[in-house]
């Protein structure tokens, strides 16, 4: 806790300072590598009972690791689901991963730059105010979740590269970047209504009728994967 404390206050005070020695939206580069190494550095090292399923994905890595050929543990645990919703994915980048690092600690580490390079680059490139925003990333919680939800968060960090991708209308890439963090962890489908928001009209009600709809999308995802499958 005291370390989560102290992370949450060196984010804080690197901000402020930041903006006291005048940096603004196009020049916050510096501050996000400074605080993004340091976030890195605390969900990386971390150990391996910080965060409910921490110590599970470490085994299982561990586990992968051994496997000279990933086609045994997919007929053991996958080649009966559907490819779309089977969530292979984590577990063959655990795999792949484990060719060259068996160490489960090296891929912890791995997986949480990804995560943190993810999130400081989305920031970068959609905040008007970088500090705030990752202050609010470490301090409500969703930082603390990545450190247990290790599946979701790196979904939930393609899914932030395929936003840049509706922003710019590429419908195809979009597309191919949510089916790719599907198999991370299957709710990234939920993602797939950012498509429509570079085409929503500005106005209160537009605004209020897509997100009823997002939470409709929401609270009947696992109904929707359960009649596809």
């Amino acid at each position: 806790m005291m370390i989560l404390t102290g992370l949450a206050l060196f984010v804080v005070l690197l901000g402020m300072g930041s903006k006291e020695i005048g940096l603004q939206r196009d020049n916050y580069k510096p501050y996000l590598v400074i605080a993004g190494i340091a976030v890195t550095l605390v969900m990386g090292l971390r150990h391996q009972y910080s965060g409910a399923d921490t110590i599970g994905y470490i085994y299982k890595h561990e586990q992968l690791a051994t496997m000279p050929s990933f086609q045994p543990y997919y007929d053991e645990h996958f080649a009966d689901l559907d490819f779309l919703f089977s969530e292979t994915g984590f577990y063959f980048f655990s795999w792949l991963f484990g060719r060259a690092f068996p160490s489960g600690h090296a891929w912890l580490f791995a997986t949480s730059a990804f995560i943190t390079f993810s999130t400081c680059r989305y920031i970068y490139k959609n905040s008007g105010d970088a500090p705030l925003a990752l202050s609010v990333y470490v301090l409500l919680g969703l930082f603390t979740f990545n450190m247990s939800g290790l599946r979701q968060a790196i979904a939930m960090s393609i899914c932030l590269w395929a936003y840049e991708h509706a922003k710019r209308h590429r419908f195809v890439p979009f597309v191919l970047t949510v089916l790719l963090a599907m198999q991370f962890h299957k709710t990234a489908v939920c993602f797939f209504p950012v498509s429509f928001l570079p085409w929503l009209k500005r106005g209160t009600a537009n605004l209020l009728i897509y997100f009823v709809l997002l939470i409709i999308c929401l609270f009947s995802v696992d109904k929707l994967i359960e009649t596809y499958n």
